[in-house]
């Protein structure tokens, strides 16, 4: 199995990061690392962060001590990641537990796609289900569409490394 790196910047998200980190670790797919990215939180954020990475060695904290903004933060968490795809999650979201094995096989079964994403459930602060944001789903629709609007909902969004790598990364 390929290792997938999971790319999280975090600022001051005491009251999700938990949720967010723990449905990494939930996966069905287990041959993953995260590399959470703290960019310079001023609440317990990074204390939550130490304590998973103390207990599971796929888990890597980087601490930025003052905000870089989260394009730097992002951008920091893939040069210190392995991965040969990049799982994009936001610190406060949370991902369905066969994300990652589904992704995975699709871009394994279709060498000719660079990146892939979803639809997203829109949840409160509190769990509760508000509905389902949805995206264009054919390269045609996405097409068109990317003339009126961002097409990807970043947390879906699974992208192969080296095509990351050829574009830069965050801007």
């Amino acid at each position: 199995e390929p290792l997938v790196s999971v790319i999280m910047a975090a600022k001051n998200v005491e009251n999700y990061i938990s949720e967010a980190i723990d449905s990494v670790i939930n996966q069905t797919y287990k041959n993953w690392e995260l590399i959470v990215v703290d960019d310079g939180s001023n609440d317990s954020t990074l204390s939550i962060i130490n304590s998973y990475a103390k207990n599971d060695s796929r888990i890597k904290l980087i601490r930025n001590e003052k905000s870089l903004g989260q394009a730097i933060a992002r951008n920091t968490a893939v040069k210190n990641s392995h991965g040969d795809f990049l799982a994009i999650l936001d610190a406060d979201d949370i991902a369905m537990p066969d994300r990652i094995t589904e992704q995975v096989y699709f871009l394994e079964n279709n060498p000719n796609v660079s990146a892939i994403g979803g639809h997203a459930e829109i949840i409160d602060e509190n769990g509760k289900f508000l509905g389902v944001k949805r995206k264009a789903l054919n390269i045609d629709a996405i097409r068109f569409s990317l003339l009126l609007q961002n097409q990807f909902i970043h947390s879906t969004m699974m992208i192969r490394r080296d095509v990351f790598d050829k574009f830069g990364g965050y801007d």
